[in-house]
């Protein structure tokens, strides 16, 4: 009775209280992705030291039976095969310290509140949880690796693929909805 006082709190009161201490911590939350997004582009950017003209030359091969305007297509293709293969486990790399980020900042903020009971706080996490693991974390794989297999197809000679993220996964941009 001490804790909670002669009379409980109002549940909306509770939650606003919840929902204040999260939209608090928003801009440490966006500063915490951006620095792993950067970390992510440096990352891609530095495969660029990889490409080099005798690795590219060994994979190409003439071809009577390709139009004399397309030969070297295989070789672009297979090119483009290659990078997106270096590419692949950094990406994973980002894509899980995007999940770790995401659910860490939200339980540690959640934690942080002595003045809201322990069961209500366990229950946002809970449905969050939920929520984030079957909802927004697949969606935002999902686009990812989409746009990491349209890099694959189309390529890009200067490494766009972290800005097509930000493009192709406009829906994990759900933090500047406050």
């Amino acid at each position: 009775m001490k804790q909670i006082g002669p009379k409980a709190k109002d549940p909306a009161i509770l939650l606003a209280e919840c929902r204040s201490a999260l939209l608090d911590k928003v801009e440490d939350f966006k500063c915490m992705l951006t620095k792993i997004r950067m970390q992510f582009q440096e990352k891609i950017n530095a495969t660029e030291s990889l490409l080099k003209q005798e690795w590219v030359q060994n994979k190409l091969s003439p071809n009577d039976f390709d139009c004399t305007f397309f030969q070297g297509n295989t070789a672009f293709i297979d090119c483009l095969g290659s990078i997106s293969d270096w590419w692949r486990p950094i990406t994973q790399e980002y894509l899980t310290k995007v999940q770790e980020i995401v659910e860490s900042s939200m339980f540690q903020t959640l934690k942080d509140l002595t003045n809201v009971p322990k069961q209500l706080l366990w229950k946002i996490e809970d449905v969050w949880r939920e929520f984030f693991l079957q909802n927004v974390i697949p969606e935002f794989r999902q686009s990812v690796e989409g746009a990491l297999t349209k890099q694959r197809l189309f390529g890009t000679a200067d490494f766009e693929l972290t800005d097509r993220f930000h493009e192709e996964c406009p829906h994990f941009n759900w933090a500047n909805n406050s």
